[in-house]
């Protein structure tokens, strides 16, 4: 049986495969994450802040559904003032394409979904945005 460890590291490996994404990591305090600790050559970025955890209502047998909710910031470069919608596009629809072609994170989640994508943040050169995500995957309760 998975536990929330499982998941997150086959999120990770399943973003790794992107190949226009040159670095996938994981953070568990949103406060220490430091995007200067990175060269421009590790950009684009994505980092996974520890997410949220929560038992789904829906119960089975002695199966719990678990909900975590995360979130993904993807940092790029882009040299402009007005970053290139084109670069911002590309990274969005990558990532979408790639959790929505592996939903159950090679059998690790029930589903991994895209809940929400914001708008560009930031300033000359660096700039982000947040894909909001939601991961479900069941808990062994006999087990545990």
């Amino acid at each position: 049986m998975p536990n929330r460890r499982d998941v997150l590291a086959q999120l990770k490996i399943v973003l790794d495969e992107i190949t226009e994404i040159k670095t996938v990591v994981r953070v568990y305090l949103e406060a220490e994450f430091d995007i200067t600790q990175y060269a421009q050559a590790d950009l684009p970025l994505i980092a996974i802040p520890e997410p949220a955890e929560e038992t789904d209502e829906e119960m089975t047998s002695q199966r719990s559904l678990m909900a975590l909710a995360t979130k993904l910031v993807v940092y790029f470069i882009d040299w402009a003032v007005d970053p290139d919608a084109t670069k911002y596009e590309t990274l969005v629809k990558k990532i979408r394409d790639k959790i929505g072609a592996n939903f159950t994170l090679n059998d690790k989640a029930t589903e991994a979904r895209v809940m929400s994508v914001s708008s560009v943040l930031g300033t000359m050169p660096i700039y982000n945005f947040v894909v909001g995500m939601e991961m479900k995957y069941y808990l062994n309760e006999a087990a545990t």
